[in-house]
């Protein structure tokens, strides 16, 4: 199935800051508002990185001088199950054939090191300025781990009370990483050195929760049973759980963007990979 990108610019109360976006993988390409009204503009980011089918699609942006190489070097690689984004300096982290790999802007590739154990992994994110590789794992005993990309060394955050750890997201600011975990259906987060608590948990809307995000305290995921995108204060999830809008079910994939694409529809109709 090919993925497009599916982009909303949410206004006013429906976020914490106005000129945040939402984006979705679904199979076809548009721009709303958090009221459904279509907005046209040209949009502006850094390479944003998705998986499509087994291979990763960047977004070229003809001012940043990104090297469509890198497009091209990790389409070559299959079976690509996860992978995260450095939000500063572009690196790509991702899973495939077993192995977990790199890939930076200038085109520098490699294996990661001294992780070769932590095997399916279902999720990752990297927190961009801590040099933290976050990976849930789905095994025969699921757990969150953290890999020290400087350090080459990884360590478990818990391994407690997980069933199926879908969905990762970093919280930066307040050294927290959240996950869903959806055979349990609820999302959990714990500090980086491992203090753990529940934020949302039998939620009358909380159905099939995947692709969390986070921002500015506020959680954001995809409910792919309702169709629907949902969010939450991060700090008390229960009183300010909100349906912010529907989507199309072919949406699989919610990132947060802080700026937007340029030359969209351009970029996502050609078909890259």
């Amino acid at each position: 199935m090919n993925f497009g990108l599916f982009i909303l610019v949410l206004f006013g109360d429906a976020l914490a800051s106005s000129d945040q976006k939402l984006l979705l993988n679904c199979n076809q390409t548009y721009v709303y508002d958090a009221f459904g009204n279509p907005v046209y503009q040209e949009l502006q980011t850094k390479p944003v990185c998705s998986i499509k089918e087994t291979s990763i699609i960047c977004s070229q942006n003809p001012r940043t001088g990104t090297d469509s190489s890198i497009v091209e070097k990790v389409n070559e690689q299959s079976n690509i199950t996860c992978m995260a984004q450095d939000e500063v300096d572009g690196t790509i982290y991702y899973y495939t054939n077993r192995t977990y790999k790199y890939l930076n802007s200038g085109g520098s590739s490699g294996d990661l090191e001294n992780i070769s154990e932590l095997q399916d992994p279902e999720d990752m994110t990297v927190d961009a300025y801590q040099k933290i590789l976050f990976i849930s794992l789905k095994t025969h005993s699921p757990k969150i781990v953290k890999y020290n990309i400087l350090m080459k060394n990884w360590s478990v955050v818990t391994d407690e009370n997980i069933k199926w750890p879908k969905s990762l997201a970093h919280d930066h600011e307040n050294r927290k990483v959240f996950w869903v975990d959806a055979k349990l259906r609820r999302i959990n987060n714990c500090s980086y050195d491992g203090h753990c608590e529940t934020v949302l948990k039998n939620h009358q809307n909380l159905s099939s929760p995947s692709s969390l995000a986070i921002e500015n305290n506020t959680l954001y995921w995809l409910d792919t049973d309702l169709s629907e995108v949902l969010s939450c204060q991060a700090d008390h999830c229960n009183d300010t759980f909100k349906k912010l809008f529907s989507v199309d079910k072919t949406c699989k994939e919610l990132k947060i963007l802080h700026e937007g694409i340029e030359d969209l529809h351009r970029l996502h109709n050609s078909e890259m990979g």
